[in-house]
């Protein structure tokens, strides 16, 4: 970030992405006129910008000297604090700045930039919990100058205010007076309790209140009390075994509720006096016999424990309601920010202008480039056609596919993890629809309940296991059920599971993927909800979507997407994915870091390299490395990253011969981090490997652009000239892209909004070009980016990322989901490919 005094004046403004509030020049942006809606010759995208003003002008420099009591600047662009000379970043004092105002004016402080509204909860249908609603604020150097980025945020916090002022009135608000009884019980009420600061009320009883935290040690496992009621826990006084609830009342202070659970509080350390050489007496911490050092603890009732106010409750899902909360229409939001802005009088904020700032309570408008939706290609009856109805980032897509690689599955099985829960007629009904789905894309799947084909009585193709079975269960009842209708092995296998989503914690899900790891058997998995939804629209979609699926986990082509340059002349079937990609063999490459689970050592960080292989960018490669458990953005990482990528462009070489081209996009972690230490590191890595390989697949140098894409705290909003994506959701248009104003003075980054979301507003992504040997042009780059977010396989709208992004996560995903379901993890750099059977183009993560 620009040190403050690099710039004696500055302009200040207020802009409206995200509402930005930011000082510096934007001439370059502003516009005499008014607002401004014109084609912009020879681009691909049309122009909106509106008309800015200065809102006032500060002199730095003299608002250092005179209004900065504690602080002076350093000429090495840090701020020093006179009183305790610790040095910051400009970004830190701004940040610190920012807290101190909100936390005077009436905002809980959540950290990372999150600030609450005190003393405004909104009421929710789960006992004892509220939702808080405030601001996230952070701060952003670009060309417009310095900005302040402010968001709506609604978070789940313990309800405390009104007659729910103790531990106990919570409790009694959560379980009645009975308290926590079942193993249920206590898991909610430690979700709650963990870690708050509560004030120990002793005033009342003739001592002093005093603030503390409730111990992360108050719980065991399985739902377990680690104290038990007041009456039940017992200590040890004057010789005297007594319990809580006797201590309280003896000395006059009896409770209420006596068989509510004593909460654990840590006290610090317990320490002892000892005598030093030099005759005078210390404390020490006191230690046991292993020599540790002995924790102060003490028990207090639930009822003299008052919950301070705006404390997250973590580990609750409440997103249904907080999104109902937040999912209001732009307009409405952008009118609720710049309420907040006034309610937190942060634009004459003292504590900013004591550095130097001033904000003005006005939005800005920034120029930007709305791209048009590419075009999608499928085949109907052999005929090329194109597809219609994307322009909002969605498209109709019934019954056509672009390509088909594996026309029959002769040998279907059905393999049923239910539990019960789904009845034989409802599972029958689910592969005839499925059947008939896929045959209308040219698909022909066998019949698991007459695999001979004859019709008649007649051993079928299906497996029952129970849920939670082992994968070498699931195996046995697979090659069973093959072996009783002669069968030497599946060509599908279509899993029924009880479970709604895949995850690394679902294990039903993960069994299944090894099994499809260990076997090389291709498996799809639909849930025993979807199957209740039968007879619904939403079935058929459901359906459809998975016969869509199975097409592309063969390595078949869902559609051709192509960007809007590449059109032919009266529709013809299209050539090249873009121009620019046609006119040199290029290969576009995803790749995506996984770190390892925090508390799961089992589990390793992976690197995931995709690549496209054809013109049409359409067929996709992919290389996973195991990368360092502790992954830094170091040389280490670094180097597993250009061992994937070298991997994949080894097999682009081996179907196109070698890449001139190569433009990479760097998601996951890191990608938003030191992007300096990474050009050096990256980039530098993967030519090396790739010039380690020159004799086998590359005869010349590879030209590589470096893309790192990260999820943004930038949010825009659509004004009448730019357009909307619907009339319901009202957000800006998908393939919108900001290079200007919000972006950096002098690098080549962009923020992108690819997709119709839901109502409210869109999150952008950042997209930071910090190497581009390929010379690709911004324009071509970022028709590039609106084009890929609608190449994924297993959707029918564009979605944030491109998608090889995208499926290089997945990738990544399922490959340490069969490790944490037992699969033994490869060494740190090691390849860690799919079952061979599995691929050539197939799509196995999908």
């Amino acid at each position: 970030m620009r040190a403050v005094g690099e710039q004696a004046r500055v302009q200040v403004f207020s802009d409206g992405a995200r509402m930005l509030y930011a000082c510096g020049r934007l001439e370059p942006h502003m516009s005499a006129s008014g607002v401004v809606v014109a084609p912009v010759a020879g681009k691909p995208w049309r122009r909106w910008r509106v008309q800015l003003q200065a809102a006032t002008t500060i002199d730095v420099a003299e608002a250092l000297r005179s209004t900065a009591v504690d602080v002076a600047r350093t000429a090495s662009g840090e701020l020093v604090d006179a009183c305790t000379g610790e040095r910051h970043h400009f970004s830190t004092i701004i940040d610190l700045a920012i807290k101190a105002h909100m936390t005077q004016n009436g905002y809980w402080d959540l950290g990372s930039g999150t600030y609450l509204v005190q003393g405004e909860p909104v009421r929710c249908r789960e006992g004892g919990l509220d939702i808080l609603l405030g601001v996230d604020v952070g701060v952003r150097n670009c060309e417009a100058g310095m900005c302040l980025a402010v968001d709506l945020v609604a978070k789940a916090a313990v309800r405390t205010p009104g007659a729910l002022s103790t531990v106990a009135d919570l409790i009694i608000a959560l379980f009645g007076e009975r308290g926590p009884r079942s193993p249920k019980d206590v898991e909610k009420l430690k979700q709650l309790l963990h870690r708050k600061n509560v004030t120990i009320l002793r005033k009342d009883f003739g001592g002093a209140d005093e603030f503390a935290e409730i111990s992360r040690k108050n719980f065991k496992d399985k739902g377990r009390l680690v104290a038990t009621s007041a009456s039940d826990m017992t200590f040890e006084r004057n010789g005297e075994t007594i319990s809580i609830a006797t201590y309280q009342e003896r000395k006059g202070h009896p409770l209420r509720f006596p068989h509510h659970p004593v909460i654990r509080i840590d006290a610090g350390l317990e320490y002892v006096e000892v005598m030093g050489e030099d005759g005078l007496k210390r404390r020490q911490p006191k230690r046991d016999a292993d020599g540790k050092k002995i924790e102060k603890v003490i028990y207090i009732p639930a009822e003299r424990l008052r919950l301070e106010e705006g404390q997250h409750a973590r580990g609750i899902n409440m997103a249904d309601e907080i999104i109902r909360l937040l999912s209001v229409r732009p307009s409405a939001r952008h009118g609720q920010i710049v309420d907040h802005v006034a309610r937190s009088r942060i634009t004459s904020s003292p504590a900013l202008a004591a550095i130097g700032l001033q904000l003005a309570p006005r939005s800005l408008a920034v120029v930007a480039k709305i791209f048009p939706a590419p075009l999608l290609f499928a085949r109907n009856r052999g005929r090329v056609l194109q597809l219609g109805g994307h322009k909002l980032g969605e498209w109709r897509q019934e019954n056509q596919v672009f390509r088909v690689a594996a026309p029959e599955h002769r040998n279907v099985l059905v393999l049923d993890m239910g539990g019960g829960r789904a009845s034989p007629d409802a599972v029958r009904n689910y592969v005839d629809e499925l059947r008939r789905a896929c045959r209308d894309i040219d698909i022909q799947l066998g019949d698991p309940f007459d695999p001979s084909g004859r019709g008649g009585p007649g051993p079928v193709l299906v497996a029952v296991v129970r849920p939670d079975s082992s994968v070498g269960d699931v195996t046995h009842e697979v090659y069973g059920a093959c072996q009783r209708c002669g069968v030497a092995k599946p060509d599908l296998v279509l899993a029924v599971i009880k479970k709604t989503q895949a995850s690394l914690s679902e294990n039903d899900y993960g069994v299944i993927k090894r099994f499809q790891h260990q076997t090389g058997v291709m498996t799809s998995c639909v849930t025993v909800e979807s199957l209740k939804t039968a007879g619904s629209a939403r079935y058929r979609d459901i359906v459809r979507a998975i016969a869509a699926k199975i097409n592309a986990k063969f390595g078949g082509v869902n559609r051709a997407v192509v960007s809007a340059e590449s059109a032919r002349p009266n529709g013809e079937p299209p050539v090249d994915f873009h121009p620019w990609t046609g006119a040199a063999p290029t290969a576009l490459v995803a790749v995506h870091v996984t770190l390892a689970g925090a508390y799961d050592s089992a589990i390793p960080s992976m690197v995931t390299a995709a690549c496209t292989v054809d013109k049409l960018m359409s067929q996709f490669r992919f290389a996973s490395r195991v990368a360092p458990l502790d992954a830094r953005l170091d040389e280490h990482l670094a180097d597993v990253i250009g061992l994937a990528v070298c991997d994949v462009l080894s097999q682009f070489a081996e179907i196109n011969g070698p890449p001139q081209l190569v433009v990479a996009f760097r998601t996951g972690a890191f990608a938003g981090e030191d992007h300096r230490r990474m050009l050096e590191l990256e980039p530098a890595a993967i030519k090396r490997r790739i010039r380690e390989k020159a004799s086998a697949h590359f005869d010349g140098e590879v030209h590589l652009t470096y893309c790192p894409m990260t999820k943004s705290r930038v949010r825009v909003f659509p004004s009448r000239e730019s357009g909307t994506d619907n009339d319901r959701s009202m957000n800006v248009p998908p393939s919108l892209f900001v290079d200007s104003g919000l972006t950096h003075p002098t690098a080549h980054e962009f923020f992108v909004n690819t997709y119709a979301g839901i109502q409210g507003c869109n999150n952008l992504q950042h997209c930071r070009v910090i190497l581009n040997e390929a010379q690709c042009p911004p324009d071509v780059l970022m028709s590039i980016v609106a084009a890929l977010a609608y190449a994924y396989p297993k959707a029918n709208r564009a979605v944030k990322l491109p998608a090889l992004s995208y499926m290089a996560s997945l990738v990544c995903d399922a490959k340490r989901l069969v490790i944490k379901n037992g699969e033994e993890a490869p060494g740190v750099g090691d390849d860690f490919p799919f079952h061979p059977a599995l691929l050539d183009g197939k799509l196995p993560f999908m």
